[in-house]
């Protein structure tokens, strides 16, 4: 499985690499549109949220537990990184669900605007 980095980076789809940067674009936005109505996408942007909170309850849990905050001098920074953390994980995950939804659409898309 590939791992899509961005989800605006459309050049990495193979589904769109032959088009035009403008008809690429518009049907990279449909897609995205498209994928966006799924609850899978939906689902997964919520996951996303939750294992960044929880990275920060994790990083609460160091702060309190460990005092990392005293030793390094910065108040708050353990939760601050164990979120950013979290966050990326789970952005990592909403992209990959959204980038795999667009495709689908994306190929019906191109499809539907060859035969017509």
């Amino acid at each position: 499985m590939k791992i899509y980095w961005s989800y605006k980076s459309y050049k990495s789809i193979p589904e769109l690499t032959n088009l035009k940067p403008e008809v690429a674009r518009q049907f990279w936005n449909n897609g995205c549109y498209q994928a966006s109505l799924h609850w899978q996408v939906r689902g997964s942007l919520l996951l996303g949220a939750v294992i960044a909170g929880l990275f920060g309850v994790i990083g609460v849990t160091l702060q309190d537990k460990f005092d990392f905050d005293s030793m390094i001098g910065l108040k708050h920074f353990s939760v601050a990184i164990s979120t950013g953390v979290g966050a990326l994980i789970g952005g990592l995950i909403y992209t990959q669900t959204m980038v795999s939804h667009a495709r689908s659409h994306i190929r019906e898309y191109i499809q539907t605007h060859k035969e017509g």
